[in-house]
Protein backbone atom coordinates (compact mmCIF):
# COMPACT_ATOMS: atom_id res chain seq x y z
CA UNK A 1 0.00 0.00 0.00
CA UNK A 2 1.40 3.71 -0.92
CA UNK A 3 1.27 6.52 0.68
CA UNK A 4 -0.53 9.71 -0.09
CA UNK A 5 2.69 10.96 -0.63
CA UNK A 6 3.75 8.62 -2.85
CA UNK A 7 1.02 8.76 -4.78
CA UNK A 8 1.19 12.32 -5.79
CA UNK A 9 4.67 12.31 -6.67
CA UNK A 10 3.51 9.35 -8.94
CA UNK A 11 1.00 11.20 -10.44
CA UNK A 12 3.69 14.03 -10.99
CA UNK A 13 6.14 11.96 -12.42
CA UNK A 14 3.33 10.63 -14.69
CA UNK A 15 2.31 13.97 -15.52
CA UNK A 16 5.85 15.10 -16.53
CA UNK A 17 5.87 12.04 -18.71
CA UNK A 18 2.83 13.31 -20.71
CA UNK A 19 4.43 16.65 -21.59
CA UNK A 20 7.59 14.72 -22.87
CA UNK A 21 5.73 12.76 -24.74
CA UNK A 22 3.99 15.21 -26.12
CA UNK A 23 6.94 17.56 -26.90
CA UNK A 24 8.47 14.86 -28.77
CA UNK A 25 5.52 13.99 -30.81
CA UNK A 26 4.94 17.82 -31.85
CA UNK A 27 8.63 18.33 -32.33
CA UNK A 28 8.99 15.28 -34.50
CA UNK A 29 6.01 16.27 -36.32
CA UNK A 30 7.48 19.63 -37.04
CA UNK A 31 10.68 18.83 -38.38
CA UNK A 32 9.31 16.53 -40.60
CA UNK A 33 7.17 19.17 -42.37
CA UNK A 34 9.92 21.79 -42.62
CA UNK A 35 11.54 19.16 -44.25
CA UNK A 36 8.71 18.13 -46.60
CA UNK A 37 8.23 21.51 -47.22
CA UNK A 38 12.21 22.13 -48.00
CA UNK A 39 12.83 24.69 -44.97
CA UNK A 40 14.71 22.29 -43.16
CA UNK A 41 17.42 20.98 -46.01
CA UNK A 42 19.86 18.76 -44.24
CA UNK A 43 18.60 15.00 -44.21
CA UNK A 44 21.49 14.19 -42.33
CA UNK A 45 20.57 16.85 -39.63
CA UNK A 46 16.95 15.85 -39.91
CA UNK A 47 17.13 11.83 -39.32
CA UNK A 48 19.59 12.09 -36.74
CA UNK A 49 16.79 14.73 -34.79
CA UNK A 50 14.00 11.90 -35.21
CA UNK A 51 16.04 8.97 -34.11
CA UNK A 52 17.15 11.18 -30.70
CA UNK A 53 13.67 12.63 -29.68
CA UNK A 54 12.03 9.61 -29.00
CA UNK A 55 14.41 8.21 -26.66
CA UNK A 56 13.79 11.26 -24.32
CA UNK A 57 10.71 9.54 -23.33
CA UNK A 58 12.09 6.21 -23.41
CA UNK A 59 14.69 7.02 -21.09
CA UNK A 60 12.55 8.84 -18.96
CA UNK A 61 10.63 5.42 -18.80
CA UNK A 62 13.24 3.54 -17.75
CA UNK A 63 14.03 6.01 -15.14
CA UNK A 64 10.87 5.00 -13.33
CA UNK A 65 10.34 1.97 -14.21
CA UNK A 66 8.46 0.64 -11.45
CA UNK A 67 5.60 3.06 -12.71
CA UNK A 68 6.17 2.53 -16.56
CA UNK A 69 4.15 -0.12 -18.61
CA UNK A 70 5.27 -1.36 -21.78
CA UNK A 71 2.44 -3.96 -22.69
CA UNK A 72 -0.63 -1.53 -22.87
CA UNK A 73 -3.06 -4.38 -24.10
CA UNK A 74 -5.55 -3.01 -21.49
CA UNK A 75 -7.80 -5.66 -21.64
CA UNK A 76 -5.14 -8.35 -20.70
CA UNK A 77 -4.36 -5.30 -17.92
CA UNK A 78 -7.98 -5.40 -16.55
CA UNK A 79 -8.16 -9.30 -16.17
CA UNK A 80 -5.12 -9.34 -14.04
CA UNK A 81 -5.63 -6.04 -12.20
CA UNK A 82 -8.91 -5.23 -10.32
CA UNK A 83 -10.51 -1.61 -10.69
CA UNK A 84 -8.25 -0.21 -13.29
CA UNK A 85 -9.90 2.95 -14.19
CA UNK A 86 -8.31 6.73 -13.82
CA UNK A 87 -6.97 6.30 -10.90
CA UNK A 88 -4.57 3.77 -11.75
CA UNK A 89 -3.96 5.39 -15.51
CA UNK A 90 -3.10 8.97 -13.76
CA UNK A 91 -0.13 6.96 -11.42
CA UNK A 92 1.32 4.87 -14.60
CA UNK A 93 3.42 5.76 -17.86
CA UNK A 94 1.43 3.80 -21.12
CA UNK A 95 3.73 3.56 -24.00
CA UNK A 96 1.02 1.79 -26.59
CA UNK A 97 -2.41 3.88 -26.04
CA UNK A 98 -3.77 6.91 -27.01
CA UNK A 99 -2.96 9.24 -29.76
CA UNK A 100 0.82 9.88 -28.43
CA UNK A 101 1.50 5.76 -29.61
CA UNK A 102 -0.58 6.33 -33.38
CA UNK A 103 1.13 9.61 -34.36
CA UNK A 104 4.29 7.67 -33.14
CA UNK A 105 3.87 4.89 -35.37
CA UNK A 106 3.22 7.49 -38.56
CA UNK A 107 6.37 9.29 -37.72
CA UNK A 108 8.22 5.68 -37.45
CA UNK A 109 6.75 4.51 -40.97
CA UNK A 110 8.04 8.73 -42.06
CA UNK A 111 11.49 7.00 -40.43
CA UNK A 112 11.44 3.96 -42.34
CA UNK A 113 11.16 5.43 -45.75
CA UNK A 114 13.28 7.70 -45.37
CA UNK A 115 16.31 5.50 -44.33
CA UNK A 116 15.72 3.40 -47.35
CA UNK A 117 15.58 6.04 -49.42
CA UNK A 118 18.31 7.77 -48.66
CA UNK A 119 20.73 6.02 -46.34
CA UNK A 120 20.78 3.15 -48.81
CA UNK A 121 24.48 1.53 -47.56
CA UNK A 122 26.75 0.04 -50.84
CA UNK A 123 29.60 -1.55 -48.53
CA UNK A 124 29.22 -1.86 -44.68
CA UNK A 125 25.88 -3.66 -44.11
CA UNK A 126 27.26 -6.10 -41.78
CA UNK A 127 29.19 -3.33 -39.56
CA UNK A 128 25.67 -1.53 -39.19
CA UNK A 129 23.98 -5.07 -38.29
CA UNK A 130 27.27 -6.32 -35.77
CA UNK A 131 26.27 -2.66 -34.57
CA UNK A 132 22.69 -2.32 -34.26
CA UNK A 133 23.12 -6.08 -32.60
CA UNK A 134 25.54 -4.68 -29.78
CA UNK A 135 23.09 -1.24 -29.17
CA UNK A 136 20.36 -3.89 -29.09
CA UNK A 137 22.00 -6.10 -26.31
CA UNK A 138 22.99 -3.21 -24.00
CA UNK A 139 19.67 -1.71 -23.95
CA UNK A 140 18.35 -4.58 -23.18
CA UNK A 141 20.19 -5.81 -20.05
CA UNK A 142 19.81 -2.46 -18.97
CA UNK A 143 15.87 -2.96 -19.61
CA UNK A 144 16.26 -6.63 -17.87
CA UNK A 145 17.73 -5.07 -14.89
CA UNK A 146 14.90 -1.66 -14.88
CA UNK A 147 11.48 -3.48 -15.42
CA UNK A 148 10.01 -5.19 -12.71
CA UNK A 149 7.21 -6.64 -12.07
CA UNK A 150 4.89 -9.96 -12.23
CA UNK A 151 4.64 -9.45 -15.60
CA UNK A 152 8.27 -8.75 -16.76
CA UNK A 153 8.95 -11.41 -19.19
CA UNK A 154 5.92 -10.16 -21.56
CA UNK A 155 6.79 -6.18 -20.46
CA UNK A 156 10.29 -6.77 -21.77
CA UNK A 157 9.08 -8.46 -24.53
CA UNK A 158 6.84 -4.75 -25.72
CA UNK A 159 10.08 -3.21 -24.55
CA UNK A 160 12.46 -4.80 -27.11
CA UNK A 161 9.60 -4.48 -29.95
CA UNK A 162 10.36 -0.94 -29.30
CA UNK A 163 13.86 -1.02 -28.98
CA UNK A 164 14.79 -3.21 -31.89
CA UNK A 165 13.26 -0.58 -34.33
CA UNK A 166 14.78 2.96 -32.36
CA UNK A 167 18.04 0.81 -32.14
CA UNK A 168 18.33 0.28 -35.97
CA UNK A 169 16.88 3.92 -36.74
CA UNK A 170 19.36 5.49 -34.18
CA UNK A 171 22.46 3.72 -35.49
CA UNK A 172 21.63 4.21 -39.13
CA UNK A 173 21.39 7.60 -38.52
CA UNK A 174 24.20 8.06 -36.62
CA UNK A 175 26.62 6.20 -38.90
CA UNK A 176 25.20 8.55 -41.75
CA UNK A 177 25.35 11.45 -40.07
CA UNK A 178 28.78 11.19 -39.41
CA UNK A 179 29.62 10.40 -43.03
CA UNK A 180 31.67 12.46 -45.63
CA UNK A 181 30.44 15.14 -47.72
CA UNK A 182 29.02 13.29 -50.88
CA UNK A 183 31.08 12.94 -53.77
CA UNK A 184 29.20 12.41 -56.98
CA UNK A 185 30.45 10.82 -60.24
CA UNK A 186 28.73 9.88 -63.67
CA UNK A 187 27.06 6.95 -64.42
CA UNK A 188 24.93 4.94 -67.01
CA UNK A 189 21.39 3.92 -66.70
CA UNK A 190 21.36 0.35 -67.69
CA UNK A 191 17.78 -0.62 -66.53
CA UNK A 192 14.80 -0.15 -64.01
CA UNK A 193 12.24 -2.66 -61.99
CA UNK A 194 9.93 -1.79 -59.79
CA UNK A 195 8.42 -4.51 -56.75
CA UNK A 196 5.24 -4.81 -55.20
CA UNK A 197 5.30 -5.29 -51.54
CA UNK A 198 2.30 -7.81 -50.08
CA UNK A 199 1.60 -5.35 -47.57
CA UNK A 200 0.94 -2.56 -49.99
CA UNK A 201 3.21 0.32 -51.95
CA UNK A 202 5.40 -0.09 -54.76
CA UNK A 203 9.02 -0.04 -54.74
CA UNK A 204 11.34 1.76 -57.43
CA UNK A 205 14.74 0.48 -58.22
CA UNK A 206 17.46 1.82 -61.44
CA UNK A 207 20.24 0.05 -62.24
CA UNK A 208 23.19 1.69 -63.55
CA UNK A 209 26.99 1.38 -64.97
CA UNK A 210 29.28 2.74 -62.39
CA UNK A 211 32.88 4.55 -63.19
CA UNK A 212 34.79 1.19 -62.35
CA UNK A 213 32.05 -0.85 -64.48
CA UNK A 214 30.32 -2.41 -61.76
CA UNK A 215 26.69 -1.96 -61.37
CA UNK A 216 24.42 -0.94 -58.54
CA UNK A 217 20.71 -0.97 -57.74
CA UNK A 218 19.60 2.18 -55.96
CA UNK A 219 15.77 2.96 -54.54
CA UNK A 220 14.74 5.83 -56.18
CA UNK A 221 11.78 7.84 -56.34
CA UNK A 222 8.75 7.12 -58.87
CA UNK A 223 9.34 10.03 -60.54
CA UNK A 224 13.08 9.78 -61.14
CA UNK A 225 12.13 6.37 -61.96
CA UNK A 226 9.54 7.18 -64.75
CA UNK A 227 12.11 9.27 -66.39
CA UNK A 228 15.11 7.92 -65.54
CA UNK A 229 16.57 6.63 -69.11
CA UNK A 230 16.59 10.40 -70.56
CA UNK A 231 18.22 11.81 -67.24
CA UNK A 232 21.65 12.55 -66.47
CA UNK A 233 22.14 10.28 -63.37
CA UNK A 234 24.96 10.79 -60.69
CA UNK A 235 26.07 8.17 -58.08
CA UNK A 236 26.84 10.36 -54.85
CA UNK A 237 29.28 8.32 -52.83
CA UNK A 238 29.78 9.14 -48.75
CA UNK A 239 32.21 7.22 -46.88
CA UNK A 240 30.71 7.10 -43.11
CA UNK A 241 32.26 5.58 -39.68
CA UNK A 242 33.70 1.83 -39.82
CA UNK A 243 34.43 2.40 -43.39
CA UNK A 244 30.76 2.09 -44.62
CA UNK A 245 29.88 3.69 -47.58
CA UNK A 246 26.99 4.89 -49.01
CA UNK A 247 25.50 4.72 -52.22
CA UNK A 248 22.20 6.51 -54.19
CA UNK A 249 21.40 7.31 -57.51
CA UNK A 250 19.72 10.61 -58.38
CA UNK A 251 19.93 13.06 -61.08
CA UNK A 252 22.38 15.82 -61.47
Amino acid sequence: MITKEELETRKKIVKVGKIISIASILAQAAIILLYMFDIFTSSKKTLLLLCILPWVRYIYGLIFSDITIWDENEKRIGKRKKNVGEAWKQTHMQFYTGWISWIQSIIVFFDMIMIFSIVQPYKGIKTILYLCGIAFAIMMIIGFFRIQGPDKGIQLLYYGIIIVFFVYFTVSSVCYYFSSTAVHEECTFVSKSVSHSTKGGYHYYVTVKLQDGTTYESLVSSDLYDDAEDLDLVACHRMGPFDIEYLRVHEE
